[in-house]
């Protein structure tokens, strides 16, 4: 390798690194109510306005009869000093993969609204905020004639009213980025009537394709309220229980969730199973029972029989995610190993020739702005 050829291979490291680590940082800070908008505004926080009447909340928190409207305000401040401009747009709420709560809004042409965020009015909106100042803007609440009592999920969702352009790399080498930070506040509705909950688990399979089996666990809340089902599965291997505990984040009235638990140190063969999660605070349960085969046990992480292994499902995480912050450490690891080799050729061809210019020399290839937040009834 010579010495041209590593000094472009470890600028090359070191943009596409900045990059993704800056993309993770973003998606680390999803509880951060604030966005920012590259080259103008850098930060734009948002909330809902509320009386001192009311208990705060990082979210709206509304009771409404259906066929009535309800008026809110969402806040939105800006800190710089210069106006800033952002866009609110209509969300509906949605049950992530795992569990927890998530905003899509609707991208499809023609169609201005989805589900819930049809409830909306006023929005979208763009909005431009003085310099060390903050707006009030108004939208309403409107729940459709008929709709039936229970727990309902829309959401706002800031975003800078104009999208930054990817940052022109200052090497021919380099990766530009930018970063869109996109905030979501929810809008919980309680349209009043009797409460109806209930959690199904219609099915559980195992996945054995790895190399510690991991029970899928299909949760579905029939019912008309928000659960947060923890609970387990017991598997009787060998005359001996062996118990995994979990608990989800929010499932929304209407949706599914798939749980995910893994289950280390099962003895080969057909086990009886039975996962159990309460829900209602605890006042009910949902109970599956059945015969799972399993694979060659892998090494448990630790006793079975002293206590439940605890799997804590985070809401709004994809297995996805987890996976692509995992390649980031293996990333960087990789990429301080080539850092070391080309600082070590670059100072013994110093020694050799006198040739002063080093890793040193790298500027940087990517300029982002990492920032997102997300606030709801997790």
């Amino acid at each position: 390798m010579t010495r041209a050829s590593a000094y472009r291979i470890g600028r090359a490291f070191v943009t596409v690194a900045a990059a993704i680590a800056a993309s993770a940082a973003a998606t680390s800070g999803a509880q951060a109510a604030s966005a920012g908008s590259g080259s103008g505004c850098r930060t734009i926080h948002v909330g809902p306005e509320q009386s001192d009447a009311v208990a705060q909340s990082s979210y709206f928190r509304l009771r409404v009869d259906a066929g009535k409207t309800a008026r809110e305000g969402m806040i939105v401040a800006n800190p710089r000093r210069y106006p800033c401009r952002v866009k609110l747009l209509p969300a509906y709420g949605q049950t992530a993969a795992n569990s927890g709560d998530t905003y899509p809004t609707t991208t499809r042409p023609g169609l201005h609204c989805a589900e819930t965020s049809c409830w909306l009015s006023g929005l979208p909106v763009t909005v431009t905020v003085p310099p060390h100042s903050r707006r009030t803007v108004p939208f309403d609440v409107t729940v459709p004639r008929g709709t039936r009592a229970g727990q309902y999920l829309a959401g706002v969702v800031a975003q800078p009213a104009a999208l930054p352009a990817p940052a022109r790399p200052k090497q021919r080498h380099g990766v530009g980025a930018a970063v869109v930070a996109r905030v979501a506040i929810g809008v919980a509705v309680t349209v009043p009537g009797p409460r109806k909950p209930r959690i199904d688990i219609p099915h559980v399979t195992l996945d054995a394709a790895g190399g510690t089996p991991v029970l899928r666990v299909i949760v579905r809340n029939s019912g008309n309220t928000w659960e947060h089902p923890e609970g387990g599965a017991v598997i009787r291997s060998g005359g001996t229980d062996r118990r995994f505990g979990a608990r989800l984040s929010t499932v929304l009235a209407g949706d599914s969730a798939t749980l995910s638990l893994p289950v280390a140190g099962v003895s080969r063969g057909d086990h009886q199973t039975v996962v159990t999660l309460w829900y209602d605070h605890r006042r009910r349960r949902a109970v599956w029972r059945g015969t799972i085969e399993y694979p060659k046990a892998a090494a448990a992480a630790g006793p079975s029989s002293a206590g439940p292994q605890i799997v804590v499902v985070p809401g709004g995480a994809p297995g996805w995610v987890r996976a692509v912050i995992a390649a980031l450490g293996a990333l960087v690891a990789l990429l301080a190993g080539v850092l070391v080799l080309v600082f070590w050729r670059r100072r013994r061809d110093k020694s050799d020739d006198g040739d002063g210019r080093g890793v040193d020399d790298v500027a940087p290839a990517a300029s982002l702005v990492a920032h997102v937040g997300g606030t709801g009834p997790d």
